[in-house]
Parts: structure tokens; C-alpha cells; sequence
């Protein structure tokens, strides 16, 4: 669910190795996902249990999810579930928020120069993107 929310990989800036498996089995969790729905970051919190008998079950998590998507989709009146999802949605697409302001923050520390370089160049950048003719790149689907 963590992946899902943020599009990244957990602990991507850890290496994918036994250290992490260790922190994993001692309890060490992804950052809790600011501006998420409750009742989704409840749910995911639930998935990371230690204790596997308090994770929900993939028809439990298959029920609630449907129950979501109804509550959002179907019901014509907003409920306690809709409008949790509405007001992260509103949250996220927010350019001030606190997760894409971090999300920034973390590209110019992981590109550093390469960012700057790119926002000091960004007419060049984009003319260049504009000029290339997709015929002559050499693009191959695998």
C-alpha cells in the first residue's frame, strides 16, 4: 500500500540488503505517508503488524477496498470515507504541501547540480525536447 501511495520503493535511499531485512524484522517501517486518508494509512499500519494474526487478510483487504471504491464512486451522498479521500486528494494536488515540497527536496539532494542545472537551463531543456524528431531517435521496446 506504501508503494502504491507514493510510487516509491520503501527505503529507497537504504540498501536492499540484509541490514534492511534485520531493520524489517526489528520493526522499522516506511515513513507514514503525509496527507493520506486515515482510514488508509489505519489500514496500511494494520498490514505492517508484527503479529501476523492482527494483518488483515487479502478478503478483508479486497472488502474494504470495495467499500472505498463505493463510498468515493456510487454513493451519492458524501460520507466519511469519501470525503477523507477528497480532502487528501485536495491536499496533494496543493503545490504548497509538505510531500511535494519533500519530494522536491529530496530530487535536489539525490541530483544536486544535475536539478540545478536543468531549472538554470530550462528554456535550453525544453527547445531541445521540442526539436528531437522521434524519427531518428533509435527506440526499442523490449
Amino acid at each position: 500500500m506504501w508503494s502504491f501511495a507514493t510510487g516509491q520503493k520503501p527505503f529507497a535511499e537504504k540498501a536492499h540488503d540484509v541490514s534492511l531485512e534485520m531493520d524489517v524484522c526489528n520493526r522499522i517501517r516506511p515513513k507514514e505517508i503525509e496527507n493520506a486518508p486515515k482510514c488508509f494509512s489505519d489500514l496500511m499500519k494494520r498490514c505492517w503488524a508484527f503479529d501476523t494474526k492482527l494483518r488483515p487478510t487479502a478478503f478483508e483487504l479486497n472488502e474494504t477496498f470495495i467499500d472505498w471504491m463505493t463510498d468515493i464512486y456510487e454513493n451519492p451522498a458524501p460520507t466519511e470515507i469519501s470525503e477523507e479521500f477528497n480532502n487528501a486528494e485536495e491536499r496533494r494536488l496543493d503545490p504548497t504541501s509538505e510531500a511535494k515540497v519533500a519530494a522536491l527536496e529530496y530530487l535536489a539532494k539525490h541530483l544536486g547540480d544535475h536539478v540545478e542545472n536543468v531549472v538554470k537551463n530550462i528554456d535550453q531543456v525544453l527547445t531541445t525536447i521540442n526539436d528531437i524528431n522521434p524519427s531518428q531517435l533509435n527506440l526499442r521496446r523490449e
